[in-house]
């Protein structure tokens, strides 16, 4: 079937990707899903490869899991848990951990694990590898398209691809171009997976010459990948399964899945009509819309940390990535730049209005059994995946994470009840879409720490906090008051104080004398986790007006007060991680969940003294031991040391992080096969914390404002630069310049009103309001109108400028 409307005039000109600074671009295809490029809309995804004479584009949908919802307690967990505390109690651990595993682990032990779709072949007839020259593949952050190039020698003809994965039309969509007419020649074909057997699909078919069609399941879900292709000029038919089109100028190629979990009946209707919308109308509509809707989010924030150099500008990616290696190890600032909007893309690309969550892998997978199942790990990986929503103003994007978080109170309320005979609801350390939380695993150090629930509750507080929405606070104020609930009837005691028993540093291990183990009671980091519950449920009931005098917010002050409090080592004079002065079996661990209070929480401020001093040292001792060796736990390190303020550090870390730990493709490096995408997510935030951070107050007795820290941790060679659109907490919006390291100029939007303080000092600076009179102050408190821009004016401290 030809298109129904003209094509629109492609450019055949070389892309000269060199010239774009918010380009990833290659100059040769991805041989590997690891080196391929993501497109995504939230619910579909796509990993283009790029290769010239067949293009396979490995799709995915966000519900397509191995099986639906599963009832995995164990039956003897009750008695079990008993047992279990009390063997904990009288420190026998080796036996409580086997108790454990044999009697509170999940049956079956593992909870459902993300599946991929299948892919998406487009072979070209009459292009030869052997004449290729000019080849170039890249990935727009931009417009969040997709495209590669390459000219046929021997016949002059340039070709041309591009793809997207749009949100409005929500399909993905490729168009192919050629420099002269009727030199398309290409075949169509979906196949699980691409090895020219399809194996793993359960019926597939061509039909009307311009439609192909796939169905398959996975445990009791069903799904259904469906491919439209239209052309100008030249012929199309039907063969086999594939559509074949012959002379074409132009061709596009529209692709959708959908699976049962959202569409339990009609599914190929459904398929049918999406594709039968999108090819109503031209490619370059569906592009415009696209492009409309994805700038609409990407472009509310920027960041340049400076200019890069000419020569290290003109490198495709994967060049400029490995020659952070060399032994000079200039810094890159636009290439940290482009590394820092790449992580929003994904966000934008995994996490949409009406998805699932992005997991492990974002959205994109090509594997039956993905490294950890690609599940939602929330002892800090989902976790981890949303601490740049906020600051970097793609709020919305928490959305899926709510909703989420509502089907895991349904199923802890469950597991509260019967594996803890206790009220409220908790989750163990994973979950996934339909919020399973049983343990899972059969793993001391990490299946059967109950705190899941609590870490995620934080996104829920941190959202009111950037936003004072207390209409959104009112709806979720449940989950912290049962929340609370669980955690009333769980705690036990130890030594005067209340703990949690069973409880684990994730994933850590210690060494008690002779004995080495993972569970214990009343870790750290359950400990600061507790804390911040306890006072985000108090704060909501004053914010809201409700349960203030109630009897049960009493015990909640009872509890809080009675939770171990942080420790510092006597040996060694850091922050102990375990309410023992236990050494780690790892002093270089992955995880540092015992300066959870450091951040993402801010338990832990400068203002604390000895205990701040303690994280400091903690911190250091990890990383001099290899913590950081995993892109996700060098992000979380990048993170606390722009937490502690220590610009050079940070600019470790991202080096580190970028050379180490991440894929040419910049997605980040597992350890399972394939990439593991929080340290994007976590690279992006760190970068963020470096440049602006609003967790503290100023000011005393009543009169607390939020304070706005400007450039905290800024990286030493980042001499001079601009960030744009960043959020602050309390509802303000800030803009920043800076040059020689210092601040220059600043713009303050507030969008509720009310006090805010303002520093630029850890740069050395003062700070005036332009044209607004008043002296210079290294702490500027500005009492703002809501819709009121302010605009500051930074000066040497000292220099009466």
């Amino acid at each position: 079937m030809a298109a129904t409307a003209e094509a629109a005039e492609a450019d055949f000109s070389p892309p000269n990707s060199a010239a774009h600074p918010l380009r990833l671009w290659y100059t040769s295809p991805g041989t590997l899903f690891n080196t391929s490029l993501p497109i995504g809309n939230g619910r579909l995804g796509g990993m283009i490869r790029g290769a010239t004479t067949q293009e396979t584009i490995s799709t995915n949908e966000d519900s397509f899991w191995s099986g639906t919802a599963m009832d995995r307690l164990n039956p003897d967990a009750p008695a079990t848990l008993k047992t279990v505390q009390q063997l904990l109690l009288r420190g026998e651990v080796p036996k409580a951990e086997l108790e454990a595993a044999l009697g509170l682990s999940g049956t079956p032990t593992s909870m459902r694990i993300y599946q991929p779709g299948g892919d998406l072949r487009i072979k070209y007839d009459g292009v030869s590898t052997a004449n290729i020259t000019g080849y170039e593949r890249w990935l727009d952050l931009a417009d969040g398209s997709a495209g590669v190039y390459f000219r046929d020698a021997i016949s002059g003809v340039a070709y041309r691809r591009e793809y997207i994965a749009s949100a409005p039309a929500d399909v993905l969509a490729v168009r192919l171009t050629a420099s002269k007419p009727g030199m398309l020649s290409v075949r169509v074909k979906f196949e699980r997976p691409s090895t020219g057997q399809n194996r793993l699909v359960d019926k597939s078919y061509a039909e009307d010459k311009h439609s192909l069609f796939a169905t398959y399941s996975s445990g009791e879900i069903r799904a259904v990948t469906g491919a439209r292709v239209s052309h100008v000029g030249g012929t199309s038919r039907q063969i086999g399964d594939n559509v074949q089109v012959v002379g074409a100028d132009e061709v596009w190629i529209y692709s959708d899945t959908e699976t049962s979990v959202r569409h339990p009946e009609n599914l190929l209707a459904v398929v049918k009509a999406k594709l039968a919308a999108a090819a109503a109308r031209t490619y370059q509509e569906i592009r415009d819309e696209h492009v409309k809707d994805y700038q609409g989010l990407f472009g509310r924030a920027e960041v340049s940390l400076g200019k890069s150099s000419d020569d290290q500008r003109k490198n495709a990616t994967d060049m400029r990535r490995q020659a952070l290696g060399k032994a000079e190890k200039l810094f890159d600032p636009d290439f940290v730049s482009l590394y820092f909007q790449f992580g929003r893309y994904l966000l934008i690309s995994s996490s949409r209005p009406g998805t699932f969550p992005a997991n492990l892998q974002g959205i994109w997978n090509d594997e039956l059994s993905p490294g950890w199942g690609s599940k939602y790990t929330i002892n800090i990986n989902l976790e981890m995946n949303y601490w740049p929503s906020q600051v970097t103003n793609l709020q919305e994007l928490n959305d899926p994470l709510f909703a989420l978080i509502e089907k895991v109170y349904t199923s802890g309320k469950r597991t509260a009840k019967e594996m803890y005979n206790a009220r409220g609801w908790l989750a163990h350390h994973n979950t996934d879409i339909w919020g399973d939380t049983a343990p899972q695993d059969i793993w001391a150090p990490g299946a059967y720490w109950p705190l899941g629930g609590v870490w995620l509750l934080s996104h829920v507080w941190e959202h009111y906090l950037y936003t004072r929405d207390a209409a959104f606070l009112e709806k979720h104020y449940y989950l912290f008051h049962e929340a609370a609930e669980f955690f009333a009837d769980f705690l036990t005691e130890y030594k005067g104080w209340k703990v949690t028993n069973p409880s684990t540093s994730p994933e850590n291990s210690y060494k008690n004398g002779s004995i080495t183990g993972a569970m214990t009671v009343g870790s750290t980091m359950d400990n600061s986790l507790l804390r911040e519950l306890f006072d985000n449920l108090l704060a909501a009931t004053e914010v809201l007006g409700k349960d203030t005098g109630s009897e049960f917010l009493t015990t909640v002050k009872e509890l809080r007060a009675k939770l171990p409090p942080l420790a510092i080592s006597s040996r060694t004079g850091r922050l102990m991680e375990w309410i023992e002065d236990f050494n780690e079996t790892e002093p270089g661990h992955r995880h540092l969940s015992h300066l959870y209070g450091l951040f993402p929480g801010s338990e832990i401020k400068q203002g604390d003294g000895k205990i701040w001093d303690a994280a400091g040292k903690a911190l250091d001792w990890r990383v001099s031991n290899d913590a950081g060796d995993m892109g996700w736990s060098r992000a979380w390190t990048l993170a606390l040391h722009a937490r502690v303020r220590n610009g050079a550090e940070v600019e470790k870390d991202i080096t580190a992080l970028l050379f180490n730990l991440t894929h040419d493709s910049l997605l980040d490096a597992g350890p399972p096969a394939s990439f593991q995408i929080d340290g994007n997510f976590g690279g992006t935030a760190g970068v963020a914390e470096a440049l602006l951070q609003s967790h503290e107050y100023h000011g005393t007795g009543g009169e607390e404002a939020i304070l706005i820290r400007l450039l905290p941790a800024l990286p030493p060679s980042s001499k001079e630069g601009h960030f744009k659109g960043f959020l602050a907490r309390g509802g303000f919006e800030v803009s920043a310049e800076w040059e020689g390291g210092k601040v220059t100029k600043v713009l303050v939007e507030s969008k509720l009103g009310g006090k805010v303080a303002v520093t630029a000092a850890d740069t050395g600076v003062e700070l005036t309001v332009e044209r607004g009179g008043g002296s210079a102050a290294e702490v500027l408190v500005l009492d703002t109108q809501a819709g009121g821009k302010y605009t500051l004016i930074g000066s040497s401290k000292g220099s009466g400028s």
